[in-house]
C-alpha cells in the first residue's frame, strides 16, 4: 500500500508538470499567433490603401466597397482587423476607410503602425488622399512594416522634424553626423571624436595624444626617470 501511494504522487506529479509544460506551450503559441494576426493586419491594411488609391486614379472617383477593389476569393483570404469589416465613406477632402476596434487604446495602437492612420475613439481611420492626375499612381507614405519589393518605400525623402519629441526604442543607430546639446549614453564607441572639453570619472585609453606629446612617450620618459634613479640610489649618490 505504501509504495502504491508512492507511486500515485508520482503520476500526480507527472501530471502536473505536463499540464504546466503544455499550457506555456500554449501560450507562447498563442503569444506567437496573437502577433503574427497584428502584422497581418498592417500588411493587408497597406494593400488596401494601395489598392484604393490605384483605383481612384484609373477611374476618376474612390471605390465605395471592398467589392470595387477585390474578387471575393480575395475578400475572403482578407485579414480584418478585430474581424470588422472596412467601412468607406467619402467627404471633400480624402476617402475614409475605418474600423471600429473593441477600445479606443487598440485603435490608437493600430493607428500608430500605419502612416497617415489616426484614430476616434474606438474607431481606427485610414485616409485615403485623392492621387493627383500627373503622378495618380504614386505611393506617398513612409511604410512601417518592410516593403521588401518596393525599397523606396521604407526610406525618408525628407527631414523629419520632431517637434522636441522623442525617438525611443531605437536598437542601432547609424549616421554620417551628430548634432546634439547634449548625449547620455552607457557605452559609447567611435573610430573618431572631436570634443572642446571632455569630464570623466575614468578614462581607459591606449594612448592619449596632445600637441606636444603623447601619454605613451610620457609613460616611457618616467619608466627611465626609475631606473636612473634606482641607479643612482645603488651609486649612493640619490637618497
Amino acid at each position: 500500500m505504501k509504495r502504491l501511494g508512492f507511486v500515485m504522487l508520482e503520476v500526480i506529479t507527472a501530471i502536473v508538470i505536463v499540464s504546466s509544460l503544455l499550457l506555456m506551450i500554449n501560450q507562447a503559441w498563442v503569444f506567437k499567433s496573437s502577433q503574427q494576426q497584428r502584422y497581418d493586419w498592417i500588411v493587408d491594411a497597406e494593400q488596401l490603401r494601395l489598392v484604393a488609391t490605384d483605383f481612384w486614379a484609373k477611374n476618376g472617383a474612390p471605390p465605395s466597397t471592398m467589392a470595387d477593389l477585390f474578387t471575393e476569393r480575395e475578400i475572403e483570404q482578407f485579414r480584418l482587423p478585430w474581424l470588422q469589416q472596412w467601412q468607406f465613406a467619402y467627404n471633400a477632402e480624402w476617402l475614409e476607410l475605418s474600423v471600429v476596434a473593441p477600445s479606443s487604446a487598440q485603435a490608437g495602437w493600430l493607428a500608430q503602425q500605419i502612416a497617415g492612420a489616426f484614430s476616434r475613439e474606438n474607431e481606427f481611420v485610414m485616409p485615403v488622399w485623392q492621387p493627383h492626375a500627373q503622378s495618380a499612381t504614386s505611393e506617398i507614405y513612409l511604410h512601417r512594416v518592410e516593403q521588401t519589393e518596393k525599397p523606396y518605400l521604407n526610406a525618408m525623402a525628407t527631414e523629419l522634424d520632431m517637434g522636441l519629441f522623442d525617438i525611443i526604442n531605437v536598437n542601432n543607430l547609424d549616421m554620417q553626423r551628430l548634432t546634439a546639446d547634449n548625449v547620455r549614453t552607457d557605452e559609447l564607441e567611435a573610430t573618431s571624436l572631436k570634443t572642446t572639453e571632455l569630464f570623466v570619472t575614468t578614462l581607459y585609453a591606449h594612448d592619449v595624444i596632445t600637441p606636444t606629446t603623447s601619454l605613451q612617450e610620457v609613460t616611457n620618459r618616467l619608466a627611465e626617470y626609475v631606473e636612473l634613479w634606482k641607479e643612482c640610489q645603488l651609486q649612493g649618490k640619490c637618497s
